[in-house]
Parts: structure tokens; C-alpha cells; sequence
């Protein structure tokens, strides 16, 4: 097997699609039946990677600073933001949301349950093999 075909940071960087599921596990769709989608570049990526890296140096940098929670939080909330290459069908209090950094940010903190999987769909690397390996 050439573990070539294993490689996720290639389609890592291109992204895909994670139909998004509501609290309890069930995919969520439009009235007209059209899925609720977030495209997603994965962990495994040179724009996830280089931000991660940045973070961590900023961290280790100041090592007289106190990490506290908040600071893990908006640290992962900007993961997920920039993670976020675009959307389809997501509506929030009666608007289309536009797909962009800021409204990412948003959305990312005020609903947990699309920040939970939002995160463990960019860290599955499953979600970014471009081809099954053969057994």
C-alpha cells in the first residue's frame, strides 16, 4: 500500500462539507428540504496548521501570562471561524447569515452543539481522504 493514497493535507486545505445535524443527532433541513452545510478546511491543512502554531507560540511566548478559559475558548472559537470556508441555508433569529469571519465567530459561540461538531469534523481525518485505500 502506498500510504500516499493516506495523505489528508492536501484535501485538508481544499475542505468539505459537513451537513450539519441539530442537538439531537438529526440532520437539519429547510422547510423545501434542502440540507443546513458548513464547508470545512481540516487540521491537517497549512491554514489550520500555521494558526494553530501561531496560537501556541503567542502562549508560549508570554509564559508569565495565566491561561484561563476564556482565552481556550475564543482560541478555538478563532480555529473554527477560520476553518469555516462557507455555508448554505444557515438562518439565524430570521436572517441569512452571510458566511464570513465575524458571523463564524458568532455563530461558533452562541451555539456549542455546531461548536462541538464542527470540531470533531475537522478533526476526523476520515472527512478528508480524497481516495479509500484498497485492502
Amino acid at each position: 500500500m502506498d500510504l500516499a493514497q493516506l495523505d489528508t493535507s492536501v484535501a485538508a486545505e481544499t475542505g468539505a462539507v459537513m451537513h450539519l445535524n441539530g442537538p439531537d443527532g438529526a440532520p437539519l433541513f429547510t422547510e423545501d428540504g434542502k440540507p443546513l452545510t458548513i464547508t470545512l478546511l481540516g487540521s491537517d491543512g497549512k491554514t489550520l496548521t500555521t494558526l494553530t502554531n501561531r496560537q501556541a507560540n503567542a502562549i508560549l511566548r508570554n509564559r508569565s501570562q495565566v491561561i484561563t478559559a476564556e482565552m481556550a475558548m475564543t482560541n478555538e472559537i478563532e480555529r473554527l471561524a477560520t476553518a469555516t470556508t462557507a455555508w448554505s441555508n444557515i438562518v439565524l433569529e430570521g436572517k441569512a447569515l452571510e458566511c464570513n469571519l465575524d458571523n463564524a465567530r458568532a455563530l461558533y459561540r452562541r451555539l456549542p452543539w455546531v461548536r462541538d461538531q464542527v470540531r470533531a469534523f475537522i478533526d476526523d481525518r476520515a472527512n478528508f481522504l480524497t481516495a479509500s485505500p484498497k485492502s
